[in-house]
């Protein structure tokens, strides 16, 4: 009699972290090896390459992919055109400095009051084109570039996490790194990725989504900048723990801010009574 044939049951391995097509989207499932789960159409996969590269190109994943791209092949042009570079700068204006729900009106404005200006006559940009600009042309140049002055050089990173207005935990990244080109310390955006949870594990893996994208090596991460909340710097199970038994010579700097809110806190508490220091932090709330 014939054994039966022993079936293989394929676990998660953390190298598909780093594929590029799933750097966005795929994370571990702690309770099951066997699965992996997918943040854009937050559901469990079996845990094989195969079924991984099949989930790309089903049509609910690129609908619940935050990051697909809108096509504007009116705008990209390959001659150059002194219209669209100046769509392109109010674009970035109004990014920096205020809301796209202003673009109606001040590209209106622009245009009712200059009125001799064969180049202004001809812009033709609201708020939907202007975010479009914004995503699909200006983000990925300003991308591209940090990721080319980053390099494979030493950098550091502040991590906080924050809610959007809908029910989305986030989580933002700041990287700090000596610019060579700039020849001076640079901090600036890197990310702002979604969380699916807001605990250790979650935390750490949006962090090595974010460096993977950016082509950066975790190793190279030198300290992190972060809050004093249990999760970040938890000696246990806190992401700073976590972080260091990848990078045993990663150094932790918590908020100064925190810091001496939490020393004053527990001053009060041991020599004040406990109303007179909730009158103190109500007042200069």
């Amino acid at each position: 009699m014939s054994k039966a044939k022993a079936t293989y049951s394929q676990k998660f391995r953390k190298e598909w972290l780093k594929v590029p097509a799933f750097t966005k989207w795929l994370c571990e499932v702690p309770t099951d090896p066997s699965k992996a789960h997918c943040k854009f159409c937050k559901c469990d996969i079996l845990a094989k390459y195969s079924l991984l590269t099949s989930h790309c190109e089903t049509k609910k994943h690129k609908l619940s992919n935050p990051y697909q791209s809108t096509s504007l092949e009116n705008f990209v042009v390959k001659k150059k055109d002194k219209t669209h570079s100046l769509e392109a700068n109010l674009a970035m204006f109004i990014c920096s400095h205020s809301s796209f729900n202003s673009c109606d009106h001040l590209v209106d404005m622009c245009k009712n009051s200059i009125t001799d200006s064969e180049t202004v006559n001809k812009v033709k940009m609201h708020r939907t084109k202007c975010a479009n600009i914004v995503k699909n042309v200006i983000a990925p140049y300003f991308n591209e570039d940090l990721i080319s002055d980053l390099g494979q050089g030493k950098f550091s990173l502040l991590l906080d996490e924050s809610n959007d207005i809908t029910v989305n935990k986030l989580l933002g990244i700041i990287v700090i790194y000596y610019s060579e080109k700039h020849e001076k310390v640079v901090h600036t955006y890197l990310d702002m990725v979604i969380l699916e949870k807001c605990d250790a594990d979650a935390i750490v893996n949006a962090v090595r989504s974010a460096l993977a994208e950016k082509k950066m090596d975790i190793k190279n991460l030198l300290a992190i900048g972060t809050d004093n909340a249990s999760v970040m710097v938890g000696i246990n199970n806190g992401v700073f723990k976590k972080l260091k038994e990848e990078v045993p010579g990663l150094l932790l700097f918590r908020c100064v801010c925190h810091s001496i809110q939490l020393a004053v806190s527990h001053a009060c508490a041991a020599f004040l009574p406990r109303n007179l220091e909730f009158l103190v932090s109500e007042t200069y709330k």
